[in-house]
């Protein structure tokens, strides 16, 4: 049983998810200083809007999805790497 049939409901449901994807990431980046807006919507042309430290992005959705994933990432590798150095300073 083939869940995506053609093309065009696997486009849909492919941009609705990364949609939600990027909402849910949004939320979490937002807490890191980054703010995230949708500027356009149209099913074929897509695109946020992206501020972080002063640097303003217009992205695609997959641009968008991407740098959330890597400023989110990166933030965490900088939490374990502050709390290492912590550590090595107590002992």
């Amino acid at each position: 049983m083939c869940l995506l049939p053609n093309q065009r409901n696997f486009e849909l449901i492919f941009q609705v998810w990364l949609h939600s994807q990027i909402r849910q990431l949004s939320a979490k980046a937002l807490s890191k200083g980054m703010f995230v807006q949708l500027t356009h919507f149209d099913f074929h042309d897509i695109e946020y809007l992206l501020k972080h430290k002063g640097i303003t992005m217009h992205c695609s959705p997959a641009e968008a999805y991407a740098l959330l994933q890597f400023c989110l990432a990166l933030d965490e590798l900088n939490k374990k790497d502050q709390m290492t150095r912590l550590n090595q300073h107590s002992c």
